[in-house]
């Protein structure tokens, strides 16, 4: 048992200074293997080093071996890590629920309010209404700063901003994510996984809120950070989120190296199906409708897939298959309010391709009342466009015009390049029709 002992509190100091494999090596000598605290540890080290089957197979049997020795508090930790894991990096969300449910059972006859606080984050981390998930979120932000909890502050800030910039509430969430990212540079945290969780959440959300500057400067201070942790998979995440940029912004080539791992296995599912996603769109706005249906084929289920598929169906001239897949997954509250947008504007196409002019209106309707409540230029831009593109296919020209030029504006402004381009081409359409 000394011995046992020595090797745990060894691979401790390996697993703080962040060399995962030297923690595997002092964690493979010790005489218990199946020892809850090595299993821990085990999991810990092969979470770092991209290992996520692996990371969770041994937490699963920590969690086992924590219950069986009566550590309850420990056993809530290990599960509330799994529901991170299966929901934000393997895209299961049945297993996640399974998990932070089974913490939540434990927690409720331990009484502890920093466990619930860690709770009620996983929970808003589920699918699941959006009042509630914002709201579970708040909640646990009231009880880190109650419990003086410096790590769930940060982390309840950053997933209270996402959830809120998803939403349309940019300004506010931004700041969030601000204060949150403001305490990571400083160092408030006491596990480094708080700056992985922070970090992931402000990459999505300026990408989200189109806010590029914030983006790249986030991926420069992430990528840092796993190069000083050796995190490949943060690293995997950061080349996600930069290649999506350089897709937006007009550099195709860039945003090509930048995805060309996406079919690699060893990467998150998450993080590939996000990266096969933007590829999609990207063969789709060249024209090689093969590559994007391809590459969409390799993308998990779930809502990334959502836009480029649509638009195939579209380019395929199934515009009927467009329109039932875009309010597929206009159906759930789930779907993120700036997705949403999205899927609205290549909704409206599809009812204009199908000849349905009045459906078209119905939705530029809904776009733009969901527009009008957003604080960016995007959705904005989405409506003129889809006003533009109905006016145009009804014989409204000047409207068109108009229209047009308010999109190809807040195209401009956003540096969407791409966007820009189709849109002058609609314009260009419109004024030879006057």
């Amino acid at each position: 048992m000394a011995s046992n002992d020595r090797a745990l509190r060894e691979a401790e100091q390996l697993l703080t200074s962040g060399d995962w494999h030297g923690a595997l090596t002092a964690l493979d000598a010790t005489d218990d293997p199946d020892d809850p605290r090595v299993l821990a540890g085990v999991g810990a080290a092969q979470w770092w080093l991209g290992d996520l089957t692996g990371s969770i197979r041994a937490r699963e049997r920590a969690f086992v071996q924590f219950q069986r020795s009566r550590e309850p508090e420990r056993a809530v930790e290990i599960a509330l890590r799994l529901g991170f894991d299966y929901q934000s990096h393997a895209s299961n969300n049945a297993a996640a629920e399974g998990w932070v449910h089974r913490a939540e059972r434990i927690g409720e006859v331990l009484g502890d309010d920093g466990l619930t606080g860690w709770i009620r984050l996983a929970r808003s981390d589920l699918e699941g209404s959006v009042a509630n998930r914002i709201s579970d979120a708040r909640e646990a932000l009231r009880i880190a700063r109650q419990v003086n909890d410096p790590d769930l502050e940060l982390c309840a800030l950053s997933a209270l901003g996402h959830l809120l910039v998803s939403n349309g509430a940019i300004s506010e969430g931004i700041a969030l994510l601000d204060d949150a990212m403001a305490g990571t540079a400083a160092e408030e945290w006491t596990s480094p996984e708080t700056v992985v969780f922070t970090s992931c959440n402000m990459l999505v959300a300026a990408v989200e809120a189109v806010d590029f500057a914030r983006a790249v400067g986030c991926v420069a201070a992430a990528s840092d950070f796993a190069e000083r942790y050796r995190a490949p998979f943060l690293s995997s995440q950061c080349r996600v989120v930069y290649g999506r940029v350089l897709f937006l912004t007009g550099d195709w080539a860039g945003a090509e190296e930048e995805l060309a791992f996406a079919s690699s296995t060893d990467i998150p599912p998450t993080f590939r199906g996000q990266a096969a996603a933007t590829l999609a769109e990207l063969h789709l706005a060249r024209g090689d409708v093969g590559a994007a249906k391809a590459t969409i084929a390799a993308v998990p289920h779930g809502l990334w897939s959502g836009p480029p598929l649509v638009r195939l169906r579209l380019v395929e001239g199934n515009s009927a298959a467009a329109a039932a897949t875009a309010i597929d997954h206009l159906r759930t509250d789930q779907t993120p309010m700036l997705t949403r947008c999205h899927v609205l504007e290549v909704l409206g196409e599809s009812w204009i391709s199908l000849g349905d002019h009045e459906a078209a209106e119905a939705t530029a309707r809904d776009l733009g009342r969901l527009a009008s409540s957003v604080d960016r230029d995007l959705p904005t831009a989405r409506w003129h466009r889809l006003e533009g593109r109905l006016m145009l296919a009804t014989d409204r020209a000047t409207d068109a015009h108009n229209h047009l030029s308010l999109a190809i504006d807040g195209f401009d402004r956003l540096h969407l390049r791409y966007e820009v381009a189709k849109s002058q081409a609609m314009l260009a359409e419109a004024l030879s029709s006057t």
